[in-house]
C-alpha cells in the first residue's frame, strides 16, 4: 500500500524573497478556491534512481492549480507542467540521465501554487562504478583507420583505438591477429609496438565477426598481438599512475616479440630498454592482466614480460611459455611490484640467470615478488643459476601454494636466492612444493641461499626429489651458502628425506618417490600412508599467523587454501593438499 504524506503548505521560509525560477505570473491561477494551499503525495516525494538514469513516476493531488519544474538540468519533466488542482491524483512523469561521475548526486523538481506554498519531489542518484565509464571502441583486424569504431559495424584498427583512448575507455577486440606499425614515443624505426598511454582496457576473445551484445570468451577466439619477430615490444604499458584508473588487459596472446636492440628510452620517467620486455614491457605503471598467454618472445636480455621502475603489474590466470633471453628469458621484474596469481610458467630458456623469475633491483628501489597458485615447470637458465625463480639484490620474494618442478640449471635448480650487505634478498615459502629439479654442474637441486646477505624461510613446504651433482646439495642449501645448512626459518617442513617440526627437530621420514605421486593438473598429490607430510603440517590458524611482523602484504585467503583451492583444513604440507 502507498503511503500517503501530507505536506501542508503555508510556508513562508524566505519572508520578502521572490523566486528566481519561473514566474507564475505566466499562469493564471484562480483565487478563492477554500481553505490554505495543501499537497498530497500518492508515494514517498523522495525519489531514488539507478546509476544510469532512465523514466521514472509520481502521484500527486493538490487543492489549486499548480506548476512544476526542474531545479536541475540532469532532470527533466515530460509530463504537464500545469495541475488542475481540482483535488484528483495527478501523474508526474520525468527523465533522468545517466549520472557521469563517481559520487552520488540530488536534485529537486518544484511545485508550486504560489511563491509561499510549494513543494519539492527529492530526486537521489546512485553513482557510477568505475567500470562504467569511458568510451567503447571495437576494434578488427581489418578495421578502418578512418572509422569511428563506436560500434562493431564502423570498427576501427587497433592503433586508432589505442591513440584515442583515454582514462577509463575501452577496447573490445575481435579475434584474429594484430601486428603493431606505429614506433613507441621516443623510439626510432625497428621499436614498433602497441602502446597504452592511458589507463584503459584492452579486451580480447570477442568472435570474429562480432555483433552488439557478444561477449568475449578467449578460449574459443584466439586473440593475438604478434610482433612478428620483428618489434622490439609487442605491448607496451606506459600509463601514468592515476588514483581512480588503472591499466586492465585480458583475452589476449601476446607472441613473437624481439627485443634485440640497445640503447632506451624514458616514458613518463619510466625507462624502455630495447634489450627487455619482448612480448611485454611495463613501465611506471599500474596495470591487471587476466587469462592472457605471453609466449614465443625473445630478448637480447629478457624476453617476455620486463616489469621495472615501481610498476605495480598483476596477472591472474596467465601463461608465460617458450620464451628465450639471458637474464629473467620469462620474467623480469626490475624494481617493481609483481604479483602472479594461479599463473603458469613453463618451457621457458635463458643463457643467464632466473630463467623462469629474475628479481632483481638496484638503486635502491625494493623488487617485490609475489605469487599464489602458480605452476613453475621445465625451465632452463642454461649454464647459469635459478633454473626456476632467481631472487636476488634488494628483492623480497613470497611464493604461496607454489608447485616447481622441473627446472634445471648449473646450480640452484629451482629457487635461487643471493643479497649483499647493501642489498639483501629474502624469500618465503609457505605451502609449495619443490621436486624433480636439477642442478647439473653443482648444488642447489631445489633451493640454495647463494651466500650469508641472502634469507630462506619455509613454512609447511615440502623440497625433496631434486637432484645435484653435489652430495647433501641435492634439496636445500640453507644459509651462507653452505651445503648442509637449513633455512633461517624452519617450520613443518619436508627437506630430503627429513620432515621438520621446527628448526633441526625432526618428526619423520620422507620418501619422495613414495610419498609424492605423479604429477597430475601441475600439482603433486601426496600418497603413502605414513607420509608426515599428510599429518606434521600447519593449521589453518597456524598459516594465518605467518605474516605477523613481515613487510611484505601477504593476504590470509591466500593462506587457507591450497593450489587449487581447496580448503585447508588438515594439517597437510604442501602446495596441494590432495592425495
Amino acid at each position: 500500500m502507498k503511503k500517503i504524506i501530507y505536506i501542508m503548505m503555508a510556508l513562508s521560509l524566505l519572508v520578502g524573497c521572490k523566486s528566481t525560477w519561473l514566474d507564475e505570473s505566466e499562469h493564471p491561477m484562480p483565487d478563492g478556491v477554500g481553505g490554505k494551499a495543501e499537497f498530497v503525495f500518492d508515494g514517498e516525494p523522495a525519489v531514488k534512481v539507478g546509476k544510469l538514469g532512465g523514466e521514472y513516476s509520481t502521484k500527486v493531488r493538490a487543492n489549486r492549480p499548480w506548476l512544476i519544474e526542474s531545479t536541475d538540468e540532469w532532470i527533466v519533466v515530460t509530463s504537464n507542467r500545469i495541475g488542475k488542482g481540482d483535488g484528483s491524483e495527478e501523474i508526474i512523469n520525468f527523465t533522468v540521465t545517466k549520472n557521469p561521475g563517481l559520487e552520488p548526486r540530488s536534485g529537486k523538481i518544484r511545485m508550486w501554487i504560489t511563491n509561499d506554498d510549494e513543494a519539492f519531489i527529492s530526486i537521489s542518484q546512485d553513482p557510477l562504478e568505475l567500470s562504467d565509464l569511458g568510451t567503447d571502441y571495437f576494434v578488427k583486424p581489418d578495421g578502418k583507420a578512418d572509422a569511428d569504431g563506436k560500434s562493431w559495424e564502423t570498427a576501427t584498427t587497433l592503433s586508432k583505438a589505442l591513440e584515442a583512448a583515454v582514462n577509463a575507455d575501452k577496447i573490445h577486440l575481435a579475434a584474429g591477429e594484430y601486428v603493431p606499425t606505429d614506433i613507441l614515443p621516443g623510439g626510432s624505426k625497428g621499436d614498433e609496438t602497441f602502446f597504452i598511454k592511458s589507463n584503459i582496457s584492452l579486451i580480447g576473445g570477442y568472435p570474429a565477426n562480432p555483433k552488439a551484445g557478444d561477449t568475449p570468451d578467449p578460449g574459443k577466439n584466439a586473440t593475438i598481438l604478434s610482433g612478428n619477430d620483428q618489434a622490439i615490444h609487442v605491448l607496451a604499458v606506459g600509463a601514468p599512475k592515476d588514483n581512480l584508473f588503472s591499466v586492465y588487459v585480458s583475452g589476449v596472446t601476446i607472441t613473437k616479440g624481439n627485443s634485440n636492440g640497445s640503447g632506451s628510452y624514458k616514458i613518463n620517467g619510466a625507462t624502455f630498454y630495447k634489450n627487455n620486455g619482448g612480448g611485454l614491457i611495463v613501465g611506471g605503471s599500474k596495470a591487471l592482466f587476466e587469462n592472457c598467454i605471453i609466449t614465443g618472445n625473445a630478448g637480447k636480455a629478457n624476453g617476455g614480460l620486463f616489469n621495472a621502475e615501481e610498476s605495480e603489474s598483476t596477472f591472474r590466470n596467465c601463461e608465460f611459455t617458450s620464451n628465450t633471453g639471458a637474464n629473467g628469458a620469462c620474467i623480469w621484474n626490475f624494481a617493481g611490484t609483481l604479483s602472479l596469481y594461479n599463473c603458469l610458467l613453463k618451457d621457458n630458456k635463458g643463457t643467464g640467470v632466473g630463467a623462469g623469475v629474475y628479481n632483481y633491483a638496484n638503486g635502491g628501489i625494493l623488487s617485490k615478488l609475489y605469487m599464489v597458485g602458480c605452476e613453475v615447470a621445465n625451465n632452463s637458465a642454461g649454464a647459469s643459476q635459478g633454473g626456476a625463480i632467481y631472487a636476488r639484490e634488494g628483492s623480497e620474494n613470497v611464493l604461496i601454494n607454489c608447485t616447481v618442478y622441473g627446472n634445471s640449471c648449473k646450480k640452484a635448480a629451482g629457487v635461487a636466492v643471493y643479497g649483499t650487505a647493501a642489498a639483501p634478498a629474502a624469500l618465503t615459502m609457505i605451502s609449495c612444493t619443490v621436486t624433480g629439479n636439477k642442478a647439473t654442474a653443482s648444488e642447489g637441486g631445489g633451493v640454495e641461499v647463494l651466500n650469508a646477505n641472502g634469507t630462506l624461510n619455509m613454512y609447511n613446504s615440502i623440497v625433496a626429489g631434486n637432484t645435484s651433482v653435489t652430495a647433501g646439495g641435492e634439496d636445500v642449501v640453507g644459509q651462507g651458502g653452505k651445503v648442509g645448512t637449513l633455512p633461517k626459518i624452519l617450520l613443518s617442513s619436508v627437506i630430503g628425506a627429513k620432515a621438520y617440526s621446527e628448526g633441526e627437530a625432526v618428526v619423520g621420514a620422507f620418501d619422495a618417490p613414495s610419498m609424492l605421486g605423479p604429477l597430475s593438473g601441475g600439482v603433486f598429490p601426496l600418497i603413502g600412508s605414513a607420509n608426515p607430510a599428510l599429518t606434521a603440517g600447519m593449521t589453518p590458524a597456524e598459516l594465518k599467523a605467518i605474516p605477523s611482523g613481515m613487510s611484505f602484504d601477504v593476504l590470509e585467503e591466500d593462506l587457507v587454501v591450497d593450489q587449487k583451492g581447496n580448503s585447508r583444513s588438515e594439517k597437510v604440507m604442501g602446495a596441494y593438499i590432495g592425495k
